[in-house]
């Protein structure tokens, strides 16, 4: 028997023991559209318009996804070079020695070379202080003096101290002076100039030493 799509009227040859007696759901294999058919003693007319001929039976539709078709080369997606990966870790591990090569340069040059016995190699002389009082009791101590290198080879100077006594001569604390960046030949000699704030107030002694 002949049955006909009523949406896109495509018609489907079947047998007749395929639709019981209470009718069938069936589905169009071309538009997809869902119908309840009854069996009926005769065939189904065909329409007077030409309906092009359908090869196919109601149930043969393939309904799995289409193959991917190959894109041609020039559509392809760019793949990222192998290569690519190593430039990056080569830039990285450049930058990482450039900034470690920096880095060091700048400590080291900050820190003066000094010996363990640097300090015999040096003599201060002719130290003068004031002292000022401030507002919360503490005293500003200006110091200065020379330094003189009594080594037989140049050197750098050592961090100076300075031990705030009473007049007594106990030693109320001791402080270390910033460190001069100077490079004394031997038998050369440095004037230096600080201040330093103690919170003990005056009369204070200052005993400046290596």
């Amino acid at each position: 028997m002949l049955i006909t799509c009523p949406n896109c009227l495509s018609q489907f040859s079947i047998t007749d023991d395929i639709i019981p007696p209470e009718g069938k759901t069936l589905q169009c294999s071309v538009c997809l559209h869902t119908w309840h058919q009854v069996k009926t003693s005769n065939h189904v007319s065909m329409p007077e318009s030409p309906v092009p001929e359908q090869t196919e039976s109601l149930f043969s539709l393939d309904l799995t996804a289409p193959k991917e078709t190959e894109l041609p080369e020039e559509f392809q997606p760019i793949k990222p070079k192998k290569h690519i990966g190593f430039l990056i870790f080569l830039i990285l591990f450049l930058f990482i020695s450039m900034l470690s090569v920096f880095l060091g340069y700048t400590f080291f040059h900050k820190q003066p070379v000094l010996s363990p016995d640097n300090a015999k190699d040096f003599s201060v002389s002719n130290v003068q202080q004031e002292l000022f009082v401030r507002s919360d009791d503490s005293t500003r101590i200006r110091l200065q003096g020379e330094i003189l290198n009594i080594s037989e080879d140049g050197k750098n100077l050592p961090p100076l101290k300075a031990d705030i006594k009473t007049l007594e001569g106990t030693i109320l604390e001791t402080q270390i002076l910033p460190s001069k960046k100077v490079y004394l030949q031997s038998g050369d000699s440095y004037l230096f100039f600080e201040d330093i704030i103690s919170l003990y107030p005056p009369p204070l002694i200052v005993d400046v030493h290596f």
